[in-house]
């Protein structure tokens, strides 16, 4: 039994469960003591203290409440907040955009605290989109601390109370079942002559504390710095949902075809994705077609998130190619609206106006006049010209 009773906020309680996951925030149920119903709080700052530790929380008011004479508690790591919905936001900068500057806003704009213990560079530019405010951390491990302070980081191997003492283990699973006086934190190494030379490293904890009947848990074990459960989860959104075929990947082209189709060779290897044979070039253009230059980059989808239509679908802008046509079945126009239209590499404007067209017309009635004989379809064609622009 903890030497410590577990209270909240100053009030006792008759039992804590916890569970304490590797990557998220930890969340506590308080069954309070009865003679405390009447105080028992609902919402607000948290102070828990179980297991020897105090935890700095918030009391969700969506799982708390009382009847007759019992009254429970659900606290939240840190704020209680990273399931917050947040409006989007878009970062930019020329020198990178950092981590630390998108955590640190997201944590600041939902009253978390939160310390990005590695920042990196995200890119020049990010854009969070409308959604929970978790998302921000995209794959990246954190972890809401007992002091509430949200640690952009994996967990650290921590020794074992000496109070833990394992009452069961099954290896299949990877699942313990201890006695320990002590909260017990994800990290820890389990050590046990019984384990045969193995060292269990815990990932998920599910403790529960009573003034009675001390603390048991269960303890959830990987050889990888990962959730067991949470591993789970995602194995099972992965083979409903197919997120793989729902991105965009990056390519490089090594062979054009005749038909227009191109070879491709993936550009990251660790996304997991092969080398294309022939692919189909969606343009996002009708009329539009090119012969491109072999090494420039495209983006490769796949239609309806169906592997068997992988496409071409945009292409690096800097990268420019060795050829392109633009047709129309009827009539092309080339800058109807424009002041000028420039050609070969812009040297030199082509801008049919008025002037050019007087002097088209003075030069087509000199023609006629000098010699037209000879040449009668030049005159025609140039007044014809001068008429139907000018």
């Amino acid at each position: 039994m903890s030497a410590t009773p577990p209270t909240l906020n100053g009030l006792r309680a008759l039992s804590v469960w916890m569970f304490i996951p590797w990557r998220g925030a930890w969340i506590a149920e308080v069954d309070l003591d009865p003679e405390v119903v009447s105080t028992a709080p609902t919402s607000g700052p948290a102070s828990l203290v179980v297991g020897g530790v105090t935890l700095k929380g918030t009391i969700d008011p969506r799982g708390s409440g009382s009847f007759v004479s019992s009254a429970t508690a659900r606290v939240i790591a840190g704020g209680g907040a990273w399931d917050t919905v947040l409006d989007p936001q878009s970062w930019g900068d020329d020198a990178g955009v950092s981590s630390t500057q998108v955590y640190t806003a997201t944590a600041t704009a939902i009253g978390e605290t939160a310390n990005d213990v590695t920042p990196s560079v995200l890119g020049l530019s990010y854009e969070r989109v409308r959604g929970p405010a978790v998302a921000i951390f995209d794959g990246r491990d954190y972890f809401v601390d007992f002091t509430g302070i949200t640690q952009v980081s994996s967990r650290t191997p921590a020794t074992p109370d000496s109070t833990l003492e394992v009452l069961e283990w099954y290896p299949l699973e990877g699942r313990a079942v201890v006695s320990c006086d002590a909260l017990i934190a994800p990290g820890t190494v389990l050590s046990d002559a019984r384990f045969n030379g193995a060292t269990p490293i815990v990932r998920d904890v599910d403790q529960t504390f009573t003034r009675a009947g001390g603390a048991r848990a269960t303890l959830y074990c990987a050889a990888g710095a990962a959730s067991p459960l949470l591993s789970d989860l995602e194995a099972i959104a992965r083979v409903a949902v197919r997120p793989a075929y729902l991105k965009c990947y990056r390519y490089r082209v090594v062979l054009q075809g005749g038909d227009g189709r191109v070879q491709l060779q993936a550009v990251q290897t660790s996304a997991g994705v092969p080398d294309t044979l022939p692919l189909s070039i969606w343009t996002g253009m009708q009329g539009v077609t090119a012969k491109v230059l072999l090494s420039s980059e495209c983006l490769v989808s796949f239609i309806a998130g169906d592997p068997a239509q992988p496409k071409v679908e945009g292409w690096k802008s800097t990268d420019l190619p060795l050829e392109v046509t633009v047709d129309a079945t009827a009539t092309t126009h080339l800058g109807p609206s424009s002041a000028g239209v420039a050609i070969a590499g812009g040297g030199h404007a082509l801008v049919l106006g008025d002037e050019f067209m007087v002097e088209l017309g003075k030069i087509a009635t000199a023609i006629s006049g000098v010699g037209g004989s000879y040449v009668p379809s030049l005159p025609t064609l140039l007044l014809s010209a001068k008429g139907s622009t000018g």
